[in-house]
């Protein structure tokens, strides 16, 4: 019978805490940090849509290479002509890939810089935080 009386008994709903207030321990310090971590992370997550961009670009410069080479001359003379040489055969490819590669390049270093200054940030809020948290922790049992 005593789990009738369990059953009749209302259960409390839990207290849903504001987003807000779980940084009620943080100061304006953190806060801008906070912010300029938030930041770094849109940047940092725009990169992933440039980078699609850039990709994009490398694909159709290696598809419009070489395009008109071939019908601009004879194709027999053409290949030959790369056959006999020790150089390669110069399609206007190194301009635009290079251009490519230096997007690729300062696009990963972007990432990089805001990568490690969202974590740096986030890192030092969240210590300032629960040091500030503990000292109140420790202040009420004290009391």
């Amino acid at each position: 019978m005593g789990g009738t009386e369990e059953g009749k008994k209302k259960e409390e709903p839990t207290k849903k805490v504001p987003y807000f207030s779980l940084y009620r321990y943080a100061s304006g310090k953190d806060k801008l940090l906070i912010a300029v971590a938030w930041l770094c992370a849109v940047i940092s997550g725009v990169a992933d849509p440039a980078m699609i961009i850039f990709f994009g670009k490398s694909v159709n410069d290696f598809a419009t290479a070489g395009k008109f080479v071939a019908c601009e001359n004879d194709k027999d003379a053409l290949l030959a002509e790369f056959l006999e040489s020790d150089e390669s055969l110069d399609i206007g490819l190194s301009q635009p890939m290079g251009e490519n590669i230096l997007y690729f390049v300062i696009l990963g270093c972007v990432v990089w810089v805001t990568g490690f200054v969202q974590t740096s940030c986030l890192m030092l809020s969240s210590e300032n935080q629960i040091n500030r948290l503990r000292a109140a922790y420790f202040s009420a049992i004290a009391s």
